[in-house]
């Protein structure tokens, strides 16, 4: 319904025009057929301008990236973004150490359980093959002149025992040499195996034992032949 006054447009049935305040007459009752069919149409175009207009207010943008929490400035923050690479790194070096301290606890059993050691791929018999189970304190890798092997054993009652039947075995069966003179009854003291190569292109397999009183460690690696 049309105010008389300001020409607004109210709801049928409402007396007073919400805009202006100026009494509404239903104008419509001295309108035309084609004249309330223009009305009509006018009416029609209203509505749906209106709705568009509420539409475009209330739609979302999602093609656009927003940010919440202030996260522009967080992105820009030199501090924030060192913390978070500490952060990363700490939790890094923990992981590190879980897996080098439980690595070595594994590595530790399988020698404990294996009858042989590797040295590049050619087996050489174990400690625990030849005198009986011993325990492994800790496998370590050193890569000093080359790539080696050492293996710690502890908790030995008699170290004299072992390291002589040990070194009889790979003498007797495995072809081995000693390279200087053994003596298990010093409390501290070292020797060394070899076995010589099959080929002369081929590497020399060295065993070196080093012992103290209740322990006794073995470092296996290759070495060329010159």
């Amino acid at each position: 319904m049309l105010c008389p006054r300001c020409n607004s447009e109210n709801e049928l049935g409402e007396k007073f025009c919400r805009h202006c305040g100026a009494p509404l007459v239903d104008t419509e009752l001295f309108m035309s057929a084609k004249e309330k069919k223009q009305r009509q149409k006018e009416i029609k175009k209203q509505e749906k301008l209106q709705k568009k207009q509420q539409q475009k207010k209330y739609s979302i943008n999602v093609s656009k990236k927003t940010y919440t929490l202030d996260e522009k400035a967080y992105r820009r923050d030199p501090l924030r973004i060192v913390g978070s690479l500490v952060k990363s790194l700490i939790i890094l070096i923990i992981l590190i150490v879980l897996i080098y301290f439980g690595g070595g606890f594994v590595l530790a059993k399988i020698t404990e359980s294996t009858d042989t050691y590797s040295v590049s791929g050619t087996k050489v018999p174990s400690i625990n093959y030849v005198v009986g189970d011993r325990t492994v304190k800790k496998v370590n890798f050193k890569f000093k002149n080359g790539f080696k092997t050492e293996y710690q054993y502890i908790n030995i009652d008699n170290k004299v025992d072992d390291l002589s039947k040990y070194i009889s075995y790979l003498l007797t069966n495995n072809k081995f040499q000693l390279e200087n003179e053994f003596n298990p009854n010093l409390d501290n003291g070292s020797t060394t195996l070899s076995v010589n190569p099959t080929t002369m292109n081929s590497d020399k397999i060295i065993v070196e034992i080093n012992w103290t009183n209740n322990a006794y460690s073995l470092t296996l690696y290759k070495q060329k032949n010159t």
